[in-house]
């Protein structure tokens, strides 16, 4: 079984697709799935997240709205035939159109994973280009693919209400860790929380800066950190918003990667992650890991985590995000650790990459060889 997937990029900064993938193709080689992933490099080869020899970079020679890029073209033409199934990420790309091209011409089965991109917020982002594109090739290609992949039944759901009957198999994104983050032992003399990501106006930083200026005096002992970067205009935005509020315990710590990201993770009491609609975010899982309980919107998927006793899943669009900060405020010390021990557990018994590529292992057995359908494959 030799299996090609397909990404547009693996760059360190290209967010959790690109970081999941690569670990979930480690995780397959190392259960003896031959997997290769084709990629457009960075400019610059040190932002690419590895160079494994698995891994085939295409000189970014990317041109038009539509990246369309003559290289990955190519590859695909000339070695889409020693792949057994190729297993195309993200969708509203050349790249994935490519792939599914290629792969029915030859007539290899594929797989795609839209990764988020079918949730009805992300879908209302240039609406009338991926009107365009859906009608062109997007919902063709999505049609003719043999599965498709949600990494939770949240996007399960999204993707049957986008009109798709293909089967779905839900695995979630996998998290990779070589050494297990050690746990802050000492409490904060103030409480810090905590926002990671790319910044734009689909995270809703912004619900998140008037909610703490709408607690008034009652963040006094707290800081709020906002780890990232992205969108200039929005962050300046933001910016500007904390001085007309006269905030003085928000600060914007930048793009952080690495060692210095789990530090900072570790230094945080709680996370909030507000956005319209997130496919996973990976943040989640990083920070429970660290002994830190999530505040997540309803546009995620982390539903589970108030029945898990981790952290809480709320409408952000209300005026919970402003009660559920104050409930943490004042949420006692030992009660905050034992929701982030908890959170913990629940990753490490759920998202490890050794389980996620297992899960995936055996997709990819039921489609090439017929074996017995996974419980987690819906058709």
């Amino acid at each position: 079984m030799k299996i090609l997937q397909t990404i547009q990029g693996l760059s360190s900064r290209s967010g959790g697709p690109s970081s999941c993938l690569y670990h979930l193709s480690c995780g397959l080689n190392n259960l003896g799935i031959d997997t290769d992933i084709l990629a457009i490099g960075s400019n610059n080869p040190q932002d690419d997240i590895s160079h494994d020899p698995f891994i085939h970079y295409i000189k970014d020679d990317q041109f038009s709205p539509l990246r369309i890029s003559r290289g990955y073209g190519e590859y695909l033409k000339n070695h889409i035939e020693d792949f057994d199934l190729v297993h195309a990420n993200a969708i509203w790309t050349w790249h994935t159109h490519q792939a599914a091209r290629y792969a029915s011409k030859k007539k290899i089965p594929y797989i795609i994973s839209p990764h988020g991109m079918l949730y009805p917020g992300g879908l209302q982002v240039s609406k009338l280009k991926k009107k365009i594109a859906s009608v062109w090739y997007q919902r063709k290609d999505l049609q003719s693919a043999v599965l498709l992949h949600a990494t939770c039944n949240q996007e399960r759901d999204y993707i049957r209400e986008f009109g798709l009957k293909n089967p779905i198999a839900v695995v979630p994104n996998c998290i990779n860790i070589s050494t297990l983050p050690t746990i802050r032992e000492n409490e904060n003399t103030k409480r810090r929380f905590g926002f990671i990501g790319r910044i734009n106006r689909y995270k809703n930083i912004h619900l998140i800066i008037e909610a703490w200026h709408n607690l008034g005096d009652k963040t006094n002992d707290c800081e709020l950190v906002i780890i990232g970067k992205g969108d200039d205009e929005y962050e300046n935005e933001l910016k500007s918003l904390i001085v007309r509020y006269g905030i003085k315990n928000v600060k914007f710590e930048g793009f952080l990667t690495g060692e210095a990201l789990g530090n900072m993770i570790n230094s945080l009491d709680f996370l909030i992650l507000a956005s319209i609609s997130e496919n996973f975010g990976m943040v989640v899982p990083e920070a429970l890991l660290h002994g830190v309980p999530a505040i997540t919107s309803k546009g995620t998927p982390w539903n589970d985590l108030p029945e898990n006793g981790s952290g809480w899943w709320i409408d952000v669009y209300s005026d919970e995000l402003k009660s559920t900060i104050l409930t943490a405020i004042t949420l006692p010390e030992a009660t905050r650790r034992e929701m982030g021990l908890k959170g913990r557990e629940y990753i490490l018994n759920n998202f490890m990459v050794d389980k996620v590529s297992a899960m995936m292992r055996d997709t990819y057995s039921w489609i090439l060889n017929g074996d017995e359908k996974p419980d987690f494959v819906y058709v």
